[in-house]
């Protein structure tokens, strides 16, 4: 799977940092964003998990794609972005909680993490 577009970073709600998992927030300029769901991406050659979809363990979430970068919590990129799609993890799912939601987070870094090894 490979798959790029290029996109500016916009301002988030902060649902990410609030989590422990900081994400710039995307908005596609050219190019498509893949389906919905959770990837393991490159942003600008950094390694990074990314969701693109409505958020559905928040009431009134809309679309959002967020990029979580790997080893840093301070990103150094210059817009426009260029992300690299690498290989889908799952599909985009509602969590019982901000929590269990998180726990999956987790999860989903390891699984980059592997995968970039």
């Amino acid at each position: 799977m490979m798959q790029s577009f290029t996109a500016k970073i916009i301002k988030g709600e902060g649902r990410g940092r609030e989590l422990g998992f900081p994400t710039l927030n995307l908005q596609i300029e050219s190019g498509e964003a893949p389906d919905p769901g959770v990837y393991v991406v490159l942003l600008e050659a950094q390694e990074a998990v990314m969701h693109v979809g409505p958020r559905p363990t928040f009431p009134k979430s809309e679309f959002s794609i967020e990029v979580h970068v790997l080893n840093t919590t301070d990103p150094q990129v210059s817009e426009p972005v260029t992300v690299q799609v690498r290989n889908r993890l799952r599909d985009t799912t509602r969590f019982d909680s901000p929590e269990t939601l998180k726990k999956q987070i987790e999860q989903d870094i390891m699984a980059a993490r592997k995968y970039f090894a």
